[in-house]
């Protein structure tokens, strides 16, 4: 893989945001260039108090459906914001910073600081999030 991770993690968003699957090979480079690949953290979500431990540099949406933790979800493209959560550990370490298209959908969905998209931020340390109540369409799972 040629560039820095970023530089992967910059071009693996803009074909996702183009509707475009990943191929099997850029998933498999850009999985051995992490070095979070083998780090384990922590996602424990409020208000149900339940905490789960799930391996890093995935999407919170993602690892926390895998472990069963209930998130709502939607387009899963940071269209819809029926993801959002507060990060409520008092800062967003635990998470990669936001990328250009989260950052453009939180700005747009006037978020307050402190609130992220689950289907877009990538775990990077253990973090605390709480839920937030949603109307429109939820997807479950």
């Amino acid at each position: 893989m040629v560039g820095t991770i970023a530089a992967a993690e910059a071009i693996a968003l803009g074909v996702s945001h183009q509707g475009s699957p990943l191929s099997p090979a850029f998933r498999r480079a850009r999985s051995f260039a992490s070095p979070w690949r083998s780090m384990k953290v922590r996602i424990r979500l409020q208000p149900d108090d339940r905490e789960v431990e799930v391996q890093a540099e995935q999407r919170l949406l993602d690892a926390a459906l895998d472990a069963g933790l209930p998130i709502p979800f939607g387009c899963q493209s940071a269209r819809c914001g029926v993801c959002r959560v507060r990060v409520l550990n008092g800062t967003e370490a635990g998470l990669a910073p936001p990328s250009v298209i989260e950052a453009a959908a939180l700005e747009a969905f006037a978020a307050p600081e402190g609130v992220r998209l689950a289907c877009q931020a990538y775990l990077v340390r253990d973090v605390e999030v709480g839920r937030i109540p949603e109307t429109g369409t939820k997807h479950w799972r």
